[in-house]
């Protein structure tokens, strides 16, 4: 197919990837000739070009004879060096992997050089998201809704350990101070007060743009 099995894997995978997360248990994969295993060469190849990568670790009990001493010897070496270079994390089970991936990828989201697009630093915003005088909320609420208009029609609200994240469409909105938190938190509201997004659930995580709020929207973008 002009290229090694793992070349086309990149190629494909990596290319337009923003975020690598990886998982181990015992296993590190098969060697790609160039690298101790598909999943290495992926991860390093990743990482080389200044792309962030999340790896975890699991710590869960294993039985001794259904483990490969090759793959295990393998895995701890890739281990050792990721540990040098600071980019692992250890969990006990699946809560705590749930937890930890959560808290982790929210900050990923709310880092400026990963989502520069959304991230609330205060610059001024396009004319054609200027509000109408009539629509009832602040220039923070329309850039809000006119995110979550290009896609899905999503917005999320997630409290997690590490703080706030609100994300609309693929961007995140910086939540990174409590100053920021309450600046975007306090859009969504007024969203929600004035009819342009509705809740979904009962938790009060997950919003939906409207029929009204898609009508503000082309308003605003014609």
């Amino acid at each position: 197919m002009g290229d090694r099995a793992q070349g086309i894997i990149n190629n494909k995978l990596l290319k337009d990837a923003d975020l690598l997360i990886g998982v181990f248990w015992t296993r590190l994969g098969t060697a790609t000739g160039d690298y101790a295993s598909g999943t290495v060469e992926e991860i390093e190849e990743h990482l080389a070009v200044g792309k962030p990568a999340m790896i975890y670790f699991s710590d869960a009990p294993v039985r001794l004879e259904s483990v490969d001493e090759d793959q295990y010897k393998d895995l701890r070496e890739f281990r050792k060096s990721l540990m040098e270079r600071g980019l692992i994390e250890n969990y006990e089970d699946l809560e705590d992997f749930s937890q930890k991936l959560t808290r982790h990828l929210a900050k990923q989201m709310n880092d400026q050089e990963f989502a520069p697009s959304a991230s609330g630093g205060g610059g001024d915003t396009p004319p054609e998201q200027t509000p109408a005088a009539t629509s009832g909320v602040s220039e923070d609420a329309l850039l809000l809704l006119a995110e979550a208009a290009k896609g899905e029609g999503r917005i999320m609200m997630i409290r997690h350990m590490g703080g706030l994240l609100i994300q609309a469409n693929q961007s995140a909105f910086d939540t990174s101070t409590p100053r920021l938190s309450a600046r975007w938190k306090g859009a969504l509201e007024e969203l929600l007060h004035e009819g342009y997004v509705n809740a979904l659930g009962h938790k009060g995580e997950v919003f939906e743009v409207s029929d009204k709020g898609y009508k503000l929207n082309d308003q605003l973008q014609s």
